[in-house]
C-alpha cells in the first residue's frame, strides 16, 4: 500500500467521523430537520461533505504533506508515526468538538460559532456536564474513540515504502486535492458558512454544516463575513440618521436627573411561554413574578437580542447588537469606544453594583464589569450558602437564592442613588435537584420538568428578595426591571421564529408608577440602555442602537441566531444570511406591496452601519 493510498484512507476514516456526527445531529434533533424531506436529508448528507472535507483539510494538511513528501527519509516508519499520529490527535479533538456541538445545538437550535473564543474559563463546566448528564453519551464517545484508534493504528501500520523517485508525481496531486479540498470551491471565492444557506433553508444548512467548520470560520469571520450592501448615505438614510461622523450619538435632553435607584435582573432562560402573567400558559411556576406584574408595567412584545447569556449582557449594558464577524463583550468590544451604561451612571454620582450567581471569572464578567463602570463586582466564590440544598456543590451556575441575597446585603449598605446589576444562573441545565419544597414535577436534571422545578425555585427566591427589600428605605424610591438573557429555546418543538427569543420585560416600582399597564410597543434589549437613561432622566450623550421604550417610534427589534441576522416588527419576521434572504413571514394575511424588501432594507442597513461604526470604532466618542 503507498503512502498516498493510506492518506486516502485516513481522510476516509475521518469523513465517517464527521459523517458520524452529522447522523447523531440529525437524530437527536429531529424536531428541528423535521420539515425536510427524505431527498433534502440525503442532500443535506452530500452536501456536508464539502464543508467536513474542507475544515478537516484545512488541519490535517500538514500532516499528509509530511507524510508524502518525496524523501526517502519521510518513508520511514518513525517519520509515518510521527505526522501519521499528530493527524489523529488533531481528529480526537474535532471529534469532541462535534460532539460537544451535537449537545449544543440542542440548546440553541444552532452551531457553536464564535463560542469556543469565550469559554476558556468555563472548561470545568463542561467537565461537570461531560461526567455527569452527559456521562452516558462520554461513555460512548470513548468506546468509538477506541474502535477508531484501533483502526487508524491498522491502517498507518499497512503502509509500505516506495522509491522516492516514484512519489514526486503522486506528491503533486496530493498537493492539488489539498488545495481544491480546503477551499471547497472552483470559484475566486472559499468556502464559507453563508454557503450552507444558499438553498434560503436554514434546517438544509445547518444539516450540512458541522460544529469544527463555524467555530473556525466564525473566529475568522472578521476579515471575510460581507457588511457592504447600500451605499454608506443610503444606508444611514434608511435608519433616519444624517452625515454626522458618529451618527448614533444622542441625548435625551432632559433637564433634571430623577434620582431614582435602578435595580435590573437578567434571568437565566425565563422564556416568554413559561410566565403566566404574560403567556398564559398555566405552567405555574412563576407565582410571585406574577404579583409583580399584576401591579407593574409589562412589555408582552419584547425580545432578546440573541441566543447567548452574554449577547444579552452586551445589549442591555452597551446597546450594541451582536454582529458576525465582530468581538463581543469580553472577547474585544470592550476595547472600542461604546457608552458604558454603568460608567454613565457612575459619572451622575450612582454607585454601581454587579453580581452573577455563577463564578467570577464566567465569561471573563469580573473583567467585563469593571470595563463597563461598575465600581463593585460579586460571583458565587463571594456568597454564602444559606439554603439546606440536596446538593450545594450541584449548581453549576450558582444559586439564585443567595445571589439575591448577597444583592440585597449590598444595596442595605450602599449610599444612594445606586445602579444595580443582577445576572442568575439557577435555571440553567443541568438543573440542581433545589429540595423538595420546589419539586412540583418529576425532577430531571437534563429535562424539562427539571428546568421548570428550577424555575419555581427561582421565582420564590425572587419573591424572598423582593419582600425582604420592602422593608428597606431604599424601595420606594427603586425602579426594579425583570426580563431574561435568552429564551428557552431546549425546549421549543413546534415553536416558531419569534418564540426562540421571545421574553418577558417587566418595569415594577410601585413607589413611582402608580398604575399598571400592559405595552404592545417592539422592544429589545438594544432598547434596555436608552430606556434605563430615559428613566434617570439621564442627559449624558451615548450610542445605541435601540431607543426608549416609552417614546420609541420604530416597531423594530434586531436579532442575531449565530451567524444569521433577522429582524422583527409589529407585521412579522425576517431571516437573513448576509448573502440571502433566508426566511420571512407576514401575521395577517398577505403582505403589503414591498413590505419585505423594506424590511430586508433595514435590517441589512443596521447591520452594514454597526459593522462600519464598530470597525472605524466612531460607534461612540
Amino acid at each position: 500500500m503507498t503512502r498516498l493510498r493510506k492518506s486516502f484512507i485516513l481522510v476516509l476514516l475521518s469523513l465517517a467521523v464527521f459523517t458520524a456526527a452529522r447522523m447523531a445531529l440529525y437524530v437527536t434533533q429531529r424536531e428541528s430537520f423535521s420539515a425536510l424531506s427524505a431527498l433534502q436529508v440525503f442532500g443535506a448528507f452530500v452536501a456536508g461533505v464539502r464543508f467536513d472535507l474542507s475544515i478537516m483539510l484545512t488541519f490535517f494538511a500538514l500532516p499528509l504533506v509530511m507524510l508524502n513528501l518525496p524523501v526517502r527519509a519521510a518513508a520511514s516508519s518513525w517519520w509515518m508515526n510521527l505526522w501519521g499520529w499528530l493527524a489523529f490527535t488533531l481528529l480526537l479533538a474535532a471529534q469532541f468538538l462535534l460532539a460537544g456541538d451535537v449537545a449544543y445545538f440542542g440548546e440553541v437550535r444552532r452551531h457553536t460559532t464564535t463560542e469556543l473564543m469565550v469559554m476558556g474559563n468555563d472548561w470545568h463546566f463542561l467537565t461537570d456536564m461531560a461526567l455527569g448528564p452527559y456521562l452516558a453519551q462520554t461513555a460512548a464517545l470513548a468506546l468509538f474513540s477506541t474502535g477508531l484508534l484501533h483502526l487508524w493504528y491498522r491502517a498507518l501500520h499497512a503502509a509500505e515504502p516506495e522509491p522516492a523517485r516514484r512519489t514526486w508525481g503522486r506528491f503533486l496531486f496530493l498537493a492539488v486535492l489539498l488545495f481544491i479540498g480546503i477551499r471547497g470551491s472552483f470559484g475566486d471565492k472559499s468556502l464559507n458558512i453563508v454557503d450552507a444557506f444558499t438553498s434560503g433553508d436554514t434546517a438544509y444548512g445547518n444539516l450540512s454544516l458541522n460544529g469544527a467548520f463555524t467555530a473556525y470560520h466564525s473566529s475568522r469571520a472578521s476579515k471575510r463575513v460581507n457588511h457592504a450592501f447600500l451605499p454608506p448615505e443610503e444606508a444611514r438614510k434608511t435608519l433616519g440618521l444624517g452625515a454626522e461622523p458618529y451618527p448614533l450619538l444622542k441625548s435625551l435632553g432632559h433637564k433634571q436627573k430623577t434620582g431614582y435607584n435602578i435595580v435590573f435582573v437578567l434571568m437565566e432562560s425565563w422564556g416568554y411561554k413559561y410566565v403566566d402573567s404574560f403567556a398564559h400558559n398555566n405552567y405555574g411556576v412563576t407565582p410571585f413574578f406574577d404579583q409583580l406584574a399584576a401591579k407593574g408595567i409589562k412589555f408582552t412584545h419584547f425580545y432578546a437580542t440573541g441566543q447567548r447569556s452574554v449577547i444579552g449582557i452586551q445589549s442591555t449594558l452597551t446597546g450594541v447588537p451582536p454582529v458576525p464577524g465582530m468581538p463581543t463583550i469580553g472577547n474585544g468590544l470592550e476595547a472600542a469606544n461604546v457608552s458604558r451604561l454603568a460608567a454613565i451612571a457612575q459619572h451622575n454620582g450612582y454607585a454601581t453594583i454587579f453580581a452573577q450567581s455563577s463564578k467570577r471569572r464566567s465569561f471573563r464578567m469580573d473583567a467585563v464589569a469593571k470595563a463597563l463602570g461598575f465600581a463593585e463586582y460579586y460571583g458565587m466564590e463571594d456568597m454564602r450558602i444559606i439554603l439546606d440544598y440536596p446538593d450545594k456543590l450541584a449548581a453549576g451556575f450558582g444559586w439564585d437564592f443567595e445571589s439575591y441575597m448577597l444583592l440585597k446585603e449590598r444595596l442595605d449598605k450602599t449610599k444612594q442613588p445606586f445602579f444595580a446589576y443582577l445576572f442568575t444562573g439557577s435555571t440553567h441545565t443541568p438543573y440542581p435537584r433545589p429540595g423538595a419544597l420546589w419539586e412540583k414535577r418529576k425532577h430531571d436534571p437534563n429535562n424539562e420538568n427539571g428546568f421548570l422545578n428550577m424555575l419555581y425555585y427561582s421565582d420564590w427566591s425572587l419573591g424572598q428578595f423582593m419582600e425582604q427589600a420592602k422593608s428597606q428605605p431604599w424601595f420606594a424610591n427603586t425602579i426594579f426591571v425583570f426580563t431574561a438573557d435568552h429564551a428557552q429555546v431546549h425546549y421549543a418543538e413546534g415553536a416558531d421564529f419569534l418564540d426562540l427569543f421571545h421574553t418577558p420585560l417587566l418595569i415594577y416600582a410601585p413607589g413611582i408608577f402608580k398604575d399598571p399597564k400592559t405595552v404592545e410597543t417592539i422592544g429589545s434589549q438594544l432598547d434596555i440602555m436608552p430606556t434605563l437613561m430615559d428613566l434617570l432622566g439621564f442627559n449624558d450623550e451615548f450610542a445605541a442602537m435601540g431607543a426608549p421604550l416609552f417614546s420609541k417610534q420604530g416597531q423594530y427589534a434586531f436579532i442575531t441566531e449565530g451567524d444569521v441576522i433577522g429582524i422583527i416588527n409589529d407585521k412579522g419576521f425576517l431571516k437573513h444570511s448576509l448573502k440571502n434572504r433566508l426566511e420571512a413571514k407576514c401575521y395577517n394575511g398577505p403582505p403589503p406591496p414591498g413590505y419585505f424588501d423594506g424590511l430586508e432594507k433595514r435590517l441589512l442597513a443596521e447591520d452594514q452601519l454597526t459593522y462600519e461604526l464598530l470597525k472605524a470604532n466612531r460607534w461612540a466618542r
